[in-house]
């Protein structure tokens, strides 16, 4: 493999800059997530801002925008959405401060297409893919292929064939649903990325695979709890032949009260310095604490970060694949129970910004019926941090028609994920 071949970039979406329910925290949350992208070692090479990265879509709100990207020493592409253009009567606003309603972007030896997939109609806005629109992305596809260029496209609205393959509601068609995968496909395009949802979640579509991120505004921007997800964003590696993904989920979660469970929660006090706010305790920007997460078993996403969860149901024996992060401290171990107190070892198998793990997972070791199956993060100083999924073992007599052997119900939201120790 040539270093060449090694690429990095991170995904924004949804952050919400300007007239939101709390607009202090909304900058805050792209404060902290540009300012942590330049400690990184190396820095990913783009960012890509997949819509709605303002609320009204206001000229000031678009150059407030463009004034915190701008000083990131990251290139930077931004596409537009419905909450990014409907507070001016024409798209004219966006072109004149941000740039074009689509384009396409060479960074290293990817080709990153985006374009405006949300459009005007008389009685609100509606996903559509037309002819032109059509011919432009076939045409950058055969000259990435001519160039040998890996792609990846980014929309605002996740594309999905009437819900077949996820839980979230989307404003495309099935025909321009099939006649853009079928596209995509054809290219072999590496991935299409989206958000809108402020959920993450992780699909195929015609052997394309489909990966939406939550938002990095969370669920501020409109002051109500259906976007439980907390803030975040995504990075992306490729190594040549793999792309990874991971998201990564803000480093000021809220803490509990009382200073015996900060300590566990914080692993060292020393460490950390608190601002009070309420209830609330904000340790500074790079002192977070270590972050885990049971992101896949059997390769199909287990629909983090919580507290958004798939019930998956396992038939035969597959893998558990668990993701960690911590910039300052060191994990030195993540296992996984289904039982408690019986914590079995996952081997580490990559390691960059984050760190994969694996283990096998055999279910006709247990008793088949409902479990919680947790893996723990351990790191040198003896703290432990947790992610949760709850699964359903099944014999064979429950075996799904197919080969598959894990299978994920929908989304769905448990409060008890939130916070470890409320």
């Amino acid at each position: 493999m040539k270093s060449s071949d090694k690429f990095s970039f991170a995904h924004f979406t949804d952050i919400h800059i300007g007239t939101s329910v709390n607009p202090a925290m909304t900058a805050a949350n792209l404060t902290w997530a540009l300012s942590e992208l330049e400690t990184f070692d190396p820095k990913p090479e783009v960012i890509i801002c997949s819509g709605d990265s303002v609320c009204d879509g206001t000229r000031e709100e678009l150059a407030e925008f463009k004034g915190f990207m701008d000083k990131s020493s990251i290139p930077w592409h931004a596409l537009p959405a419905n909450h990014d253009l409907w507070g001016e009567e024409s798209d004219d606003v966006w072109q004149e401060i941000i740039g074009p309603m689509r384009k396409s972007a060479v960074v290293g030896n990817f080709k990153f297409l985006m374009w405006n997939d949300i459009k005007r109609v008389e009685n609100g806005w509606l996903n559509s893919l037309p002819k032109e629109e059509y011919a432009w992305l076939e045409s950058e596809l055969i000259d990435a292929e001519k160039r040998d260029l890996n792609v990846i496209a980014a929309i605002h609205n996740p594309m999905d064939l009437r819900n077949k393959y996820t839980t979230h509601f989307t404003r495309w068609s099935n025909e321009d649903t099939e006649k853009l995968m079928s596209l995509f496909a054809r290219y072999n395009v590496k991935a299409v990325i989206s958000g809108d949802y402020h959920v993450n979640d992780c699909w195929q579509i015609n052997g394309v695979t489909n990966i939406n991120s939550a938002s990095l505004a969370g669920f501020i921007w409109n002051g109500q709890d259906n976007f439980p997800v907390k803030p975040g964003y995504r990075l992306f590696d490729w190594d040549g032949e793999t792309l990874r993904t991971f998201w990564r989920q803000g480093s000021y979660w809220n803490l509990p009260g009382s200073p015996e469970k900060k300590q566990r929660y914080c692993w060292t006090w020393e460490l950390y310095h608190f601002r009070e706010a309420g209830n609330m305790y904000w340790p500074i920007m790079h002192y977070e604490r270590a972050q885990v997460s049971l992101n896949a078993i059997g390769g199909v996403w287990t629909g983090g970060a919580r507290p958004v969860f798939r019930k998956m149901f396992i038939f035969d024996q597959t893998k558990l694949q668990a993701q960690s992060f911590s910039q300052l401290l060191n994990v030195t171990r993540v296992s996984w129970s289904l039982n408690e107190n019986d914590w079995r070892p996952m081997n580490k198998v990559w390691n960059g910004i984050w760190d994969e793990w694996e283990a096998d997972f055999d279910p006709d070791e247990f008793r088949g019926g409902e479990y919680l199956l947790k893996v723990m993060a351990e790191t040198d100083a003896g703290a432990k941090y947790y992610d949760t999924v709850p699964v359903v073992l099944c014999g064979p007599r429950n075996a799904p028609r197919g080969t598959a052997p894990v299978v994920a119900g929908g989304l769905e939201v448990r409060q008890a994920f939130r916070i470890p120790f409320d």
